[in-house]
């Protein structure tokens, strides 16, 4: 039984037209038209994203990206490689801003539905995160889910031994040397036997991992799902965040990843 709290219920709007460019990726347009996204400028920035997403050779690879723009509980749902697709849904009211979703550190978190089992591969994975705020305190997971038999899809920004950890499919954690900039983009990518870690422009450490299992229950983000219970909660913004497959990541693609998320960030004027 997941031992969840009650996500709040979404209050009726009446949704304003949107009016898109027709020159915009149809991918674009179809998120923007979802989430209410009336501002111009957020327009813009949403489409040279997912061009740049695109020629990058990322966009094949999502299963879901929340770019987290809007401001709003409702805008900040959507998922932009299809907004009729895991939807998220938001437990314990996080802030909501420009910048994008503040979480607590204690209770707040997102629901995706994204269960590992059923949507991810067993060999092919990865998990992005791109965080305002440095982690202050060690062991919490800014997203992931965890079974009873420990299989683990999760990201750590700042592991126990101060360093990033992740873990794609496996027991084997992927750790990298000790950083004390913990702010910034973050990647967790698995290719058969191989789990990548990226921090921001470098690849920060890649280690041998035969995959072992897929978490049976869904990811969260702002915390990990332990076996249905919500843990390790982190105490920070996130701009954005993605989940999917890994086919065709590599070091290069990371480092393009990282590139296009603060190509965004300064496109949206975030802090």
């Amino acid at each position: 039984m997941m031992n969840f709290q009650p996500a709040r219920k979404k209050p009726f709007k009446i949704k304003k037209k949107v009016t898109v460019d027709p020159s915009f990726d149809s991918d674009a347009q179809a998120f923007i038209t979802a989430a209410g996204i009336s501002d111009s400028a957020i327009q813009n920035a949403v489409n040279s994203l997912v061009l740049s997403l695109k020629s990058a050779g990322i966009w094949n690879d999502l299963i879901a990206f929340y770019p987290f723009v809007g401001g709003n509980a409702t805008a900040h749902s959507y998922n932009l490689k299809n907004p009729a697709t895991f939807q998220g849904t938001f437990v314990g009211s996080p802030t909501h801003s420009a910048d994008g979703v503040a979480f607590n550190g204690t209770s707040q978190y997102m629901q995706t539905g994204i269960i590992p089992s059923t949507n991810l591969g067993l060999n092919s994975g990865h998990l992005m995160a791109h965080i305002k705020t440095a982690s202050t305190t060690t062991g919490r997971r800014v997203m992931g889910a965890k079974a009873a038999s420990d299989y683990f899809c999760e990201l750590v920004p700042l592991g126990t031994s101060s360093n990033v950890g992740a873990r794609i499919n496996g027991l084997a954690s992927t750790n990298v040397v000790s950083s004390t900039d913990q702010a910034g983009f973050f990647l967790a990518w698995r290719k058969v036997s191989t789990e990548a870690v990226h921090q921001k422009n470098t690849t920060q450490g890649t280690d041998p991992s035969i995959s072992t299992g897929r978490a049976s229950v869904e990811i969260l983000i702002g915390c990990v799902n332990g076996n249905g219970t919500p843990q390790s909660h982190i105490a920070n913004t996130v701009y954005g965040t993605s989940v999917g497959t890994a086919d065709g990541f590599d070091s290069a693609v990371g480092l393009s990843f990282n590139q296009i998320m603060a190509d965004f960030k300064t496109a949206l004027g975030r802090a």
